[in-house]
């Protein structure tokens, strides 16, 4: 099919919807991606004729198209979106895919989610260069649907950075083409792209220059690719002969510096610092790249093979070495390069995107000490920590993405005295404290030190001298509210339930670090909110079984109790005649709705009580309760003539201004291009547009609890707590006494409307 493509953004059209990496050289320079790819749509030959009322393109039978599904098989497929989706085929034709439309709708707003899978339509025999709008998924798979043997593409797959791309056929690994057949495992060799389509499906081949992923595939093969754990090592060292790197064995050399085994070394190079060339006599600044990778898995359905936690911790090692010294005090003694050690080191962690330049700690300063502390409770101010390099920069990152650097409190004189949020990580160039607390009244002095980081000799913390202390921090005395752990928001009646609170610092809303400290005994009244609709309330029931449960380790206080009556609205037929048969039937028979026993009965500003001598079989009601009954019906006589009366009044009223407005017409009609006439201008302004409501009607056989508002300070003491109590309304179904959870966005004391609009011509 075909669609309008010169640029109509109001559409979604258009180059801009290019990914911006497919419109750039490897410099980042803009291309005219036009004079590439100067067409647009499904790749197609010559013989195709385009049919405009058909709009789509007629191709004849030699013409093998088939359809490629992509799908992101990440688990977050559904969250992140990577269209649209840029297919660049050999002849010239971009096709840009984009994903599919959100219809999903929760709790009132749109989730927005929508699986990224993607249909392409590719033509048998082309090369296809695939383009993502944001970074690649970790997990994509490729097939061709109704397709043979004979149906094969070559596909290539940008990434944004460099990767090991493990490739699987039918759920088999394929190893790349230009895989080193005289290595035991995994290296590759500097060889140009060699793909065919004469090619076994799965064959494949990572251009590292454009960051290519090629691989062939054919209707009877799902290829799926897989982004494999790879550490990239770039020291930068001052001007020297390379040639200082072969006079030995460079990799066992390497191997015996980090600690680990050499066949985790997979590619070592030697580049220029000035024109990024491979070298090995020139004297000049020069950078060392190193990679490191385990083995792939032989299925991309086993669970063996690569060990990313492995070379997660490698990782950890190598870069906390270097950023306390350790590594280039190794480097000089192994004699790698002589009395020369590197200069720099930039590290791209397994699966990550991008080289990160790392510094070497040399002090740390306190930014921002701890202040407005209470007791147990997270202080006000939390503390700051940040570490600098010997040039007075700030170090953005100490450790690996996966284990940074940690931060510890103490209290001076306690150093066993373990203090809850206590350990903080370092990232962003600070080590930012979040719930650091202090144990109890009083005046502490605390300091601050880094923990032991992985690989780094113990000696390091002794000699660096990286601790820093506070002034005297004041403690007073714990401010406290209460916080719901699990919101309940049904119940049956006379049914047990649960209720968790959580004690809560009243200033900061955080949790307290620990609830048993000094002589504090915790105990909780359980009780309801006040209704504020019918000044009514229903109760608690507690029984020898209802207990009060307080967990000293998780901080919380469970209650065990019994819900006893509730409030409820029952809505009948407005004739008098029936709801006074109403009342009857229910102070006649308490128990008519099943799972409720009635006490009283309110309606028009009157109650009525439930006799005592009632029974399930139905007695009769008390006299009282009779006399009330035909003063119910009495009244409710005279309120329905007034009633009608007034609506005679209003249906005269607009009959005559509906008279009024007869020739009149409204000035901003759309369906009208006449101007207002005389007649039209004289007329009010109020008379063109009209608004009523219409009463909010309850269902019939329901009964609605009243909504119970929260009041404005909690059970324990005050604070800002309750604003994340949200009120709720329930509904009881009569016929089957199940109860459902029905959300309004105004209490049932103001009920939505509805509003219609009316317009008089």
């Amino acid at each position: 099919m075909t669609y309008p493509s010169a640029g109509n953004q109001q559409h979604g059209i258009g180059d801009f919807r290019i990914p911006k990496v497919a419109m750039t050289n490897l410099s980042g320079n803009r291309i005219n991606i036009s004079s590439i790819y100067p067409y647009r749509g499904i790749s197609r030959s010559n013989s195709c004729i385009l049919h405009s009322s058909w709009g789509m393109y007629q191709c004849n039978y030699v013409s093998d198209h088939r359809m490629l599904i992509i799908e992101s098989m990440d688990s977050d497929t559904e969250t992140r979106r990577i269209s649209p989706v840029a297919i660049m085929s050999n002849n010239g034709y971009i096709d840009l895919i984009n994903g599919p439309s959100n219809h999903l709708v929760c709790n009132g707003y749109a989730c927005r989610r929508r699986i990224s899978t993607f249909m392409a339509i590719v033509k048998s025999g082309q090369v296809y260069q695939i383009y993502l709008t944001s970074t690649p998924p970790k997990r994509i798979r490729f097939r061709l649907i109704n397709a043979d043997s004979t149906i094969k593409c070559i596909l290539a797959l940008y990434y944004n950075s460099l990767q090991q791309i493990d490739v699987y056929a039918n759920t088999v690994y394929m190893s790349p083409i230009n895989r080193d057949p005289n290595s035991t495992v995994l290296k590759l060799l500097d060889q140009p792209n060699n793909l065919t389509f004469s090619s076994p499906p799965g064959a494949n081949y990572f251009d590292r220059t454009y960051q290519l992923a090629y691989f062939v595939i054919d209707g009877n093969t799902m290829v799926e690719l897989k982004m494999s754990p790879l550490l990239i090592l770039n020291f930068g060292l001052p001007p020297m002969d390379p040639a200082m790197f072969y006079t030995g064995n460079i990799r066992a050399n390497l191997a015996a510096l980090f600690n680990i085994s050499p066949d985790k070394i997979r590619r070592v190079s030697i580049i220029s610092a000035s024109n990024q060339t491979r070298l090995r006599r020139q004297v000049s600044s020069i950078r060392l790249n190193i990679e490191l990778r385990d083995e792939p898995r032989t299925s991309s359905t086993s669970s063996g093979g690569v060990l990313g936690e492995l070379l997660s911790n490698i990782a950890s090692s190598i870069i906390n070495r270097y950023q306390t010294g350790q590594l280039q005090t190794a480097w000089k003694a192994l004699n790698l390069t002589g009395d020369i050690i590197p200069l720099s080191l930039n590290a791209q962690e397994p699966f990550d995107n991008t080289l990160s330049p790392l510094g070497i700690i040399n002090r740390t300063v306190l930014l921002m000490p701890p202040a407005n502390c209470r007791e147990q409770s997270p202080c006000t101010i939390q503390p700051v920590i940040v570490a600098y390099d010997s040039a007075g920069n700030v170090i953005q990152k100490l450790g690996t993405n996966d284990q940074p650097w940690q931060v510890q409190g103490t209290v001076i004189g306690q150093s066993t005295q373990i203090l809850y949020g206590g350990i903080a990580n370092y990232s962003n160039g600070q080590a930012q404290f979040n719930s650091f607390s202090l144990p109890s009244i009083g005046s502490y002095q605390i300091q601050f030190t880094f923990l032991l980081p992985n690989g780094v000799n113990s000696s390091f913390l002794t000699t660096a001298n990286l601790t820093v202390q506070t002034d005297p921090v004041t403690v007073t005395e714990a401010i406290l509210a209460g916080q719901q752990v699990n919101n309940i928001y049904v119940v049956n009646v006379n049914d047990t339930f649960d209720i968790s609170v959580v004690p809560v610092d009243s200033i900061t809303g955080l949790q307290l670090g620990q609830i048993k400290w000094d002589n504090w005994t915790w105990w909780a009244n359980v009780t309801l909110y006040n209704l504020p609709s019918f000044n009514s309330h229903g109760s608690l029931i507690s029984q020898n079984t209802s207990t009060s449960i307080v967990n000293l380790t998780a901080g919380t206080c469970s209650f065990c109790i019994l819900v006893g009556s509730v409030v409820a609205l029952f809505q009948v037929s407005a004739l008098p005649t029936i709801i006074s048969k109403a009342v009857t039937v229910l102070l006649q028979n308490p128990k008519a709705v099943p799972g409720l026993n009635l006490t009283s009965v309110n309606i028009n500003g009157r109650s009525y009580s439930v006799s005592s001598s009632s029974t399930d079989s139905g007695s009769s009601i008390s006299s009282n309760n009779q006399g009330k009954s035909i003063g119910l019906l009495v009244g409710l006589v005279v309120g329905l003539v007034g009633t009608l009366l007034l609506i005679t009044a209003i249906v005269w009223l607009r009959h005559k201004h509906k008279q009024m407005n007869a020739h009149c017409r409204l000035a901003n009609d759309p369906s009208s291009n006449l101007t207002l006439t005389t007649d039209d201008q004289g007329c009010p302004q109020s008379s063109r547009v009209y608004a009523h409501t219409k009463n909010f009607e309850m269902e019939n056989n329901a009964l609605f609890p009243v909504q119970i508002l929260p009041p404005s300070l909690n059970r324990i003491s005050s604070g800002p707590i309750t604003e994340n109590v949200q009120p709720q309304t329930v509904i009881v179904n009569v016929a089957n006494d199940e109860f459902c959870k029905v959300d309004y966005p105004q209490s049932l004391s103001n009920p939505p409307t509805e509003m219609e609009l009316i317009a008089f011509d």
